[in-house]
């Protein structure tokens, strides 16, 4: 639900749903299907509770849905965030890099994309999900090895970053490296053993590596929502 100010004339409320989070740093960026007409950016998301959990921003004219919010955790320090991204003159506010990096995203404009983040990283070389989103369009170019040291490069700035050991898993995976992908979503799930994805790439990986019996503990401490499509246990050669 989205408390808005339409044309500062009254305060009105949508509903919506949250679609989409992408993870960012302290928080996750929101996608919701709430309403976000011109001059609302910056009112308020709440959850049926009541809670403030996020901040809209931008949506975009011609798609359906796409609306966005910065992470509530970012109110606290907003004042800091803005202290630090105006140190110089040519530094824009992460929230407009972010901004444009979910619009080239949600579009699927990879090569854009992938100039904007190479653009992001030269001007905030300090900013994790800089690199974390860099990682993104290389994976979605086909460009393994790249997206491999850009997920690096955000887990030396964040080590606790489980998206970032996630997809680094991904990509060490579309290399053919399965060990480095086993390790990479290991850490995934130790940090966040909720994340569905991490545990399903752990699978593939061991499946991928012919560990029959790797795959099955998995499939036995996965969280219970996740299902084993994902992958296939190995087929076991017959016994003579």
């Amino acid at each position: 639900m989205q408390q808005r100010c339409f044309l500062c004339l009254s305060l009105t409320l949508s509903d919506g749903i949250v679609s989409s989070l992408r993870p960012v740093d302290g928080g996750h960026y929101i996608q919701t299907t709430a309403a976000i007409s011109p001059g609302s950016s910056g009112g308020g998301l709440f959850d049926e509770n009541g809670t403030l959990v996020g901040l809209t921003t931008f949506y975009l004219a011609e798609g359906q849905n796409l609306n966005f919010a910065v992470p509530v955790e970012w109110v606290k320090d907003l004042a800091q965030r803005s202290t630090k991204a105006a140190t110089t003159a040519t530094t824009q506010p992460v929230t407009q890099w972010l901004n444009k990096a979910v619009e080239l995203e949600t579009r699927k404009n990879w090569p854009a994309l992938l100039e904007h983040t190479l653009r992001w990283t030269k001007a905030q070389p300090g900013s994790g999900v800089a690199w974390y989103i860099l990682g993104v369009a290389y994976a979605n170019a086909g460009q393994s090895a790249k997206a491999i040291e850009a997920n690096q490069q955000a887990l030396r700035i964040n080590p606790e970053d489980a998206s970032a050991w996630n997809n680094l898993g991904a990509a060490y995976g579309k290399a053919g490296q399965s060990a480095k992908a086993i390790e990479a979503y290991q850490q995934a799930v130790r940090i966040k053993p909720e994340e569905t994805k991490a545990w399903g790439g752990l699978g593939f990986a061991y499946s991928q590596s012919g560990q029959r019996g790797k795959v099955l503990e998995v499939y036995r401490m996965r969280p219970s929502r996740l299902r084993c499509s994902r992958y296939r246990l190995p087929r076991q050669k017959p016994t003579a």
